[in-house]
This record gives C-alpha cells, structure tokens and sequence, in this order.
C-alpha cells in the first residue's frame, strides 16, 4: 500500500521507494525460501509459496494506488504506518542484534567467525550506508522536483 500511496503523491517518491523496497525484500525473500527449503519444502512448492506472499503485495500496492490520490489524509496515513513499522523493526530487531543482546539475528549479521567488535562495526558501517542512500534518494528527489 505505501508503494501505491508514494507513487500516487509523485513518481520521484514512488521511485526512490521501489528503490528502498529491492534493497529490502531482495535478500528478505532470498532468506524466506531458503527458511522453507531447510523447512523441507519441495524447491517448487517453496518458490509458489515464495510467489504467493509476495503477490499479496501487488494487491497492496494497486489498493494504495486507488486509495492514494482520493485523499491526502489516506496517503499520510498510509505513509505514517509503514515509516512506523520499519522504525519497529529496526527498533526490535536489528539494534538488539547490532548490540549483542539478543533480538532476531543475536548477532549473527556477518557471517564467519568475527569477534563481535568487527560485527559491531559491519553493522555501524552498514547502517551509516543505509542512511547515506535514503539522504541521496532525499537530495536527488527534491533536486528533480525542482526542475
């Protein structure tokens, strides 16, 4: 739904989101279908249920795309909960993991046998890098909206 509501406000933002999504879903669904396949999912079975969840999406994404542009109350809505659940799971997470003190990954982001200073320092640089690329989707959009 935020894809359809960001497409909907411009397509600079729909864009950078489509951006932000590959660089998110790529290696999450990547780990999905390797989770059903440890799970003992046939390779076929696992990529149609692979294909299934991420089909929901789509429907996501053209209810936000009707639902977008009849009401910028719904777009900010719509944008706010999203932003929201990222910030949770970063919260939750990926900061615990990045620490050490448990959350999903426990630390387990670089793979190898790293002390867990140089695991702390992947995670630091790898987050610093995450927040370089939302700053220059940010500068570019706004650039090319200007012109």
């Amino acid at each position: 739904m935020a894809l359809g509501a960001t497409f909907s406000m411009s397509t600079a933002s729909g864009v950078s989101t489509v951006i932000a999504i590959i660089f998110h879903e790529v290696p999450q669904e990547i780990g999905d279908f390797a989770i059903l396949l440890e799970a003992g999912f046939k390779f076929r079975t696992a990529l149609l249920f692979n294909l299934a969840s991420a089909l929901v999406s789509i429907l996501g994404c053209i209810v936000g795309v009707s639902v977008g542009p009849s009401s910028k109350d719904a777009q900010n809505w719509l944008l706010s909960i999203t932003s929201g659940c990222f910030v949770y799971v970063a919260a939750a997470d990926m900061v615990p993991a990045l620490l050490g003190s448990g959350g999903h990954a426990h630390g387990e982001s670089v793979p190898g046998n790293h002390s867990p200073r140089v695991k702390k320092i992947c995670g630091v640089v790898g987050i610093f890098l995450g927040w370089m690329l939302m700053y220059i989707i940010a500068v570019t959009e706004k650039h090319s909206e200007c012109e």
